[in-house]
């Protein structure tokens, strides 16, 4: 979906052509425009130099003059074409023109600067003071229509000689100043002045919130992300150019040992914590077999011994061809029986899921090691989130709320890595914008949700973007996109390659799954012909889950404890009494689970999705049916399988 402009890109216009205005005035302003062009960065990406998108810019003047006053822009793009069924007046300000390459309909420029504007972006504010001001050191500027002190700080950033700032919000004016001699009480204005990163106070990086770094993320998106404490790229060490902007901004990096063989001697030994094999249970990712792992993991526990580092377990995943807990309890049990010591500090895991409580649901089942939990992947991917409704960035908002509601107030979750920089698993699940160094709505959520103390990581919550066009809901995936694995082993780990932007569509209304279709007759001879599984943790929302993995269009629940799966109904004598569907499910008693021969039918998906019905009927074992996962989104209540 395009991005529109965020609260604080509103608020940045405004102090934009504050400053623009003074600046144009009292020190001039010209720039060298050239028609149809535009520029990209170093690496030859589109949005690599951007500074800062600024929409409803009048004029490529007046986006030169917006450049003027920001210290980092030396470079400038503007388009006022329309896009769809809006007209962007788009300015973009870009730190390089490394590349510059035709794109019609943009004018793009080089800055004159003024001399005066000197302050570096990257600079932090100090802590709010209130009631207090700085009756000396006026610069003679003061903005108004400022929205909070955080804008009121950006704008003291950006201007020359400006080190201290008073913000009144009664009035909504920010005041300019060069010094704080002569402070006096004022009850209607909080005061902050500019800091160096190392001696800025706003920014406390404690708490659990980490994230799982690829793509094309540079330190000026990570500099965005003020909710996060840690981060890893599945790899042995951090990319070169994150490393010391890991350092500089307090972030703990966690390296990884992903897969086999070894490659110890490449691993940050400056780090606290070496996380095991990245998904292990799945045959795309390492693909190790349990007991392979816990012969490996002997040289594992004693490099990270040697180096003081703790240790997180292999992160054995939702939706492996193997169940993650039972590839665990296989490498614990091989550690014991060949006499290696496979302690752990942590337990690691994945799971995708859109199901309300659908991600701690699954990953409660971990506690039974009793260990602290990281949660190192987790999203509501695109395979499930069209057939769920969650097709705007509201409703994906909604959805990482309720998720991170859940971890923050569990205090055995340790730390969780929401995964997906820019497209992620989906157009809707990016932290950062897809095409600008900015968050997305849902990284603003994220960046800025409370932790387990109730305070937030932001001054300020910026307001989610308009909605735009959702794309179409996206048929359901069988796979997972994979997470990053090497292709030979290395001290840096490929990326996976980044979703592509979707253009603008015209939403669609899809059907919602699933759907109860009534109550009908089952014979010996078996009206759906796949189980699913006999479970005394059986409810509707379980079974129809279990039958969409399996690509079956109906789920049929009968007996209470039983899950039938199968593309056709009916045939076995047709539709019953509702009544007698009447067995409530053990494991949500206000669900019905059918009855004495009696199948309870759900429609689970879109029959040309659908995988044909195996030709045999299955055993009448009582034991769990073992097949492979096809979407994650089915294994949110395995944990609860007996």
């Amino acid at each position: 979906p395009t991005q529109q402009p965020t609260r604080m890109a509103r608020n940045l216009i405004l102090v934009t052509a504050l400053i623009t205005y003074l600046a144009a005035v009292a020190y001039g302003q010209s720039c060298q425009t050239t028609d149809n062009t535009d520029y990209k960065g170093p690496g030859n990406n589109a949005g690599e130099s951007n500074l800062v998108i600024l929409y409803n810019i009048a004029s490529a003047d007046s986006c030169c003059q917006s450049c003027s006053t920001f210290a980092e822009c030396k470079y400038f793009s503007y388009s006022k074409a329309a896009k769809g069924a809006a007209t962007y007046q788009q300015c973009i300000l870009k730190t390089s023109s490394a590349v510059s390459y035709s794109n019609s309909g943009y004018i793009s420029g080089v800055s004159s600067k003024a001399a005066k504007l000197t302050h570096a972006g990257s600079l932090t504010c100090s802590s709010p003071t209130s009631g207090i001001d700085y009756d000396n050191g006026f610069l003679g500027q003061t903005l108004y229509n400022t929205a909070d002190y955080a804008t009121c700080c950006a704008a003291c950033q950006n201007y020359s000689g400006c080190n201290y700032f008073g913000y009144a919000a009664s009035n909504k004016a920010c005041y300019l100043k060069g010094s704080n001699a002569n402070s006096k009480s004022n009850a209607g204005v909080v005061s902050g002045s500019i800091m160096t990163p190392a001696a800025a106070s706003v920014v406390k990086r404690t708490g659990k919130r980490g994230l799982g770094v690829f793509d094309t993320s540079s330190c000026s998106d990570i500099k965005l992300l003020t909710g996060i404490s840690w981060a890893y790229n599945w790899a042995a060490q951090a990319d070169k150019g994150l490393k010391q902007c890991f350092i500089d901004l307090g972030i703990e990096y966690v390296p990884m040992q992903w897969g086999l063989p070894l490659a110890l001697s490449n691993v940050d030994t400056s780090a606290k914590y070496l996380l095991g094999f990245n998904e292990p249970n799945f045959k795309s990712q390492s693909n190790i077999l349990p007991s392979a792992a816990a012969d490996a993991w002997k040289d594992v526990a004693s490099f990270a011994k040697a180096n003081n580092m703790k240790l997180v377990s292999p992160s054995a995943s939702a939706g492996g061809d193997s169940d993650a807990i039972q590839w665990l309890d296989q490498f614990f049990g091989n550690c014991t029986s060949k006499g290696i010591d496979c302690n752990v500090d942590a337990i690691a895991t994945h799971i995708y899921s859109c199901y309300p409580g659908g991600v701690k649901g699954y990953t409660d089942g971990f506690k039974k090691y009793n260990k602290p939990i990281w949660l190192t992947e987790f999203a509501c991917a695109d395979w499930e989130s069209g057939n769920l409704g969650i097709t705007t960035w509201e409703k994906m908002q909604a959805y990482v709320n309720d998720t991170l509601n859940r971890i923050e107030a569990d205090t055995q979750y340790e730390r969780y890595a929401y995964f997906g920089t820019r497209g992620g698993v989906g157009p809707l699940t990016g932290v950062f914008d897809l095409s600008s160094s900015a968050l997305s709505p849902v990284g603003q959520t994220y960046n800025c949700h409370a932790d387990s103390t109730g305070a937030s990581k932001c001054n300020s919550s910026p307001s989610p973007s308009p909605s735009t066009p959702s794309p179409s809901p996206v048929t359901p995936s069988p796979t997972k996109a994979p997470s990053p694995s090497p292709v030979t082993p290395s001290p840096v780990t490929p990326s996976p390659t980044k979703a592509p932007s979707p253009s603008p569509v015209t939403p669609t209304v899809a059907p919602i799954y699933p759907k109860y279709i009534g109550c009908y007759i089952d014979t010996n001879s078996r009206d759906l012909k796949n189980l699913g599984y006999r479970n005394s943790s059986n409810s509707v929302r379980l079974c129809t889950t279990v039958c969409k993995a399996m690509g079956k269009v109906y789920a049929g629940l009968q007996y209470g404890t039983e899950c039938w799966c199968g593309n056709s109904y009916g045939n076995q004598g047709g539709v019953a009494v509702n009544t007698t569907c009447n067995k409530p499910c053990p494991g949500l008693s206000t669900d019905i689970c059918g009855g004495d021969s009696r199948n309870s039918i759900y429609q689970v998906m879109d029959p040309a999705n659908a995988i044909a019905d195996d030709s045999e009927t299955p055993s009448s074992s009582s034991s769990f049916t073992v097949f492979s996962l096809f979407s994650l989104g089915c294994v949110l209540l395995i944990s609860l399988i007996m």
